[in-house]
């Protein structure tokens, strides 16, 4: 009777030994799929997929495929890869799993512009300024984008020698002068082209200056960054939802802040020169004689053109206008963009005679 009892609990115990196993077999499942761009139906090759806390992993081939055995049909898999965020998703059970990465966008604020390349901030060694064009910055009715830049950037200076339409365009000095001969201007790169003239980029057309300030971060532009860098990128319709067009338009006004002090009056000034020479000198020797000023004080209130008393400063200054308009037009979807604008600027100089167009 026992040993029947004892043959029973053997069988009992290889049956439940034989159900563990067989349900171990039957949870192990084949998973596979194709992995692909939320902005693309192309695969992602070199994808990481891996069974999340297993030391379980497989990577996908140059079309995105990937085939996986998962011990658990319940396991949870995981999809990482360079430059798109990382994606989870639970097998429950499924054969084929299609996954779609979306790209990981890191802000302006983490990645600088190098050259041709781009670097994390916190990686990047050297002294780096970025300015964003908005709409405060646009709106300053300046003739120039060397112009506008004045007081913005710590290190940078801005320094405008001549007021003429046309000619006000500012010299920018980064950090002192780095050179004795020669330009001491920094390198201009518009968009990775170098070299750009700074005053025909339009400022409403600007999205960003980055200014490099030491060798270190201008390095990949050799000898010609001896004096710094300044990277400007200019607008695109990339991130646009719908096209739209914007207009923009000022005006302002200039005006002298000091000038010369003249003798407006012909005579009297004569009458000054006179005094001059008669220090240590003959009045016979003066060249201009009392009688002839008198008459000429005289004569100039009956016949003002041919004894003429007229302020010239007073003629050829004026108040300089500034005007500046633009419009553009942006749109795009997420296979492509357009930006086109147009822009004019009328000024007229401090001086008669002194206009300029662009």
């Amino acid at each position: 009777m026992i040993k029947n009892y004892y043959n029973f609990l053997r069988l009992l115990l290889l049956f439940v030994a034989l159900s563990q196993v067989d349900t171990l077999f039957a949870q192990s499942l084949k998973v596979s799929g194709k992995i692909s761009d939320s902005s693309s139906p192309d695969g992602i090759p070199g994808v990481l997929v891996s069974v999340k806390g297993k030391q379980q992993n497989t990577v996908s081939d140059m079309n995105g495929n990937y085939a996986l055995t998962v011990a658990d049909a319940n396991a949870v898999l995981q999809f990482k890869s360079v430059g798109y965020q990382t994606q989870e998703v639970a097998v429950n059970g499924q054969t084929t799993i299609n996954v779609t990465l979306t790209a990981d966008l890191k802000s302006l604020d983490e990645v600088v512009v190098m050259g041709y390349g781009t670097q994390k901030k916190v990686n990047l060694i050297g002294a780096v300024s970025t300015i964003k064009v908005d709409e405060a910055l646009t709106t300053r009715s300046v003739s120039n984008v060397s112009s506008a830049l004045s007081g913005l950037v710590p290190g940078l200076a801005v320094i405008q020698s001549s007021g003429m339409a046309g000619n006000n365009d500012a010299s920018l000095v980064i950090r002192g002068v780095g050179t004795v001969n020669g330009n001491s201007g920094p390198l201009i790169v518009v968009d990775g082209m170098p070299g750009v003239d700074i005053n025909r980029v339009n400022i409403n057309d600007v999205e960003t200056i980055t200014v490099l300030k030491d060798a270190s971060s201008a390095a990949v532009y050799g000898s010609r960054a001896s004096n710094g860098v300044i990277l400007i990128t200019t607008k695109s319709g990339k991130g646009s939802k719908k096209a739209s067009i914007d207009f923009n338009g000022n005006t302002s006004i200039e005006t002298p802040t000091k000038g010369f002090s003249f003798l407006a009056d012909y005579p009297r000034s004569l009458t000054v020169l006179q005094r001059n020479q008669l220090n240590g000198a003959l009045e016979d020797n003066l060249l201009y004689k009392n009688g002839t000023i008198d008459e000429w004080m005289a004569k100039g209130m009956i016949d003002p053109l041919r004894y003429p008393n007229t302020d010239w400063w007073d003629i050829i200054i004026r108040d300089g206008v500034i005007s500046n308009y633009n419009v553009s037009a942006t749109g795009g979807t997420e296979k492509s963009n357009f930006f086109a604008s147009v822009g004019v600027k009328d000024e007229k100089g401090l001086q008669i005679n002194n206009d300029y167009n662009q």
